[in-house]
Formats: structure tokens, sequence, C-alpha cells
């Protein structure tokens, strides 16, 4: 058994006011930065084997305080697989507009960004990659590993909609990810009617108990 926890990333000024942000570099905010320091606080008493980050500068600085006040994380590893959902012309607009806009019209797609099917596609390479690195932490020894992949709220939906839902939807169930939140599972990878299929449990949900509790 393995785990992997979806961190997401802390406070934006574009968060608190409500504009969308996509892939465009901005940083933590003042609010944001605390969230990340609460968050490293908690982790810190985690074992964590291996920490992965989207490499958009909001999450990259909320991964750079935890390994900060970690006792054993050495590194982040950043990859651009774990960017939130590129809006194109939306990014630096009012989020509430968006969803208004592209929930009224059923062959909504976005101009120079991701479509909901790229975005879907991504979402699958982002757990399928993840369930890479578990394999090959196991075969260097390390029982039981535990992941922890800083990223966005876009994303952490989509990746958790891939082991919840057999068929993707545009509009799934809405699941909250606050920032600097954790939402973590436990996967294994198991032979089941002669194939190998990873079986996941769920184990906490949109967790921000470290924000509010010392």
């Amino acid at each position: 058994m393995s785990f992997i926890s979806f961190i997401r990333h802390g406070e934006t000024e574009y968060n608190a006011k409500g504009i969308i942000q996509g892939q465009l570099h901005i940083p933590l905010n003042d609010q944001g930065i605390k969230q990340a320091e609460k968050l490293a606080k908690r982790l810190s008493r985690e074992k964590i084997d291996l920490l992965i980050s989207s490499d958009l500068l909001r999450a990259k600085q909320t991964a750079e305080i935890i390994v900060q006040n970690h006792p054993t994380i050495a590194y982040v590893e950043y990859s651009s697989l774990f960017r939130e959902r590129a809006l194109g012309e939306w990014e630096g607009k009012d989020f509430q507009n968006y969803l208004e806009v592209s929930r009224a019209d059923k062959n909504f797609q976005v101009r120079n960004g991701e479509s909901h099917e790229e975005f879907l596609e991504r979402a699958k390479k982002s757990t399928q990659y993840l369930e890479q690195r578990i394999l090959e932490l196991n075969k260097t020894g390390i029982g039981q590993p535990h992941i922890a992949v800083v990223t966005h709220g876009g994303l952490i939906r989509r990746m958790i909609q891939q082991y919840v839902m057999p068929e993707p939807t545009r509009h799934p169930p809405y699941l909250a990810t606050d920032n600097a939140s954790i939402t973590r599972i436990e996967i294994k990878n198991q032979l089941f009617k002669r194939k190998n299929e990873w079986h996941v449990k769920i184990l906490f949900l949109n967790n921000t108990c470290h924000l509010v509790c010392e």
C-alpha cells in the first residue's frame, strides 16, 4: 500500500479576488505564505518520500516552504504536468463570469487554452505518472511510500475524478479544494481477475485542520 497527498497551493491575490489564474505565474500573498507555513508545520511530522510540484510560481513557493521545514525532504521535483488548466483568453478575468458563460453553452471551448478533453487527458497522465513513481519507489526498497504533490484545485479534482468516476463528465460533482488543503488517498496495485489494477481508498478530502489548529 502507498499514499498520495494532493496539496493545493496557498492563497494568491487572484484567489482572494476571484480572478482566473490558469497558467499565469501569480505569487502567494501574505495570507498564502502563512497558510503554507502552517501546512509545512503539519507535514514536517509526516513521512514523505517524494515531493513533486507544479512549476507555476504559487505552487513552487508553497513547495519551497514545505522543503524548508521538513527534516528529510532534500529536493522538489518540478513538473509542468501538474499545472492548472490553461484557460487562454480567460486568464486574468472574473471566475464567476467564466462559470456562467461556460455552463450556459454545451459547446463552449476555451480559445488559446486547453479543451475539456485535453485537460482530462493530462489529469489521466498525471495519475499514471504518480502510479509509476510509486512502483519505482517500491523497487528501491521503500515500504509504503508517500508521495506529496503540490498542485492546483482544478487538477486535483480531475485526478480524484479519475478514481471515483469511471466515465469523466464535463461538470462532475464539485469537490472543494481550499488553498493549502490536503486530499489524501491510499493506493494499491494488485492482481484482480488476472489484470493489474490500482485500488484506491480516499482517506480524506480538502483537509484544512492545520490552518485553524495549532
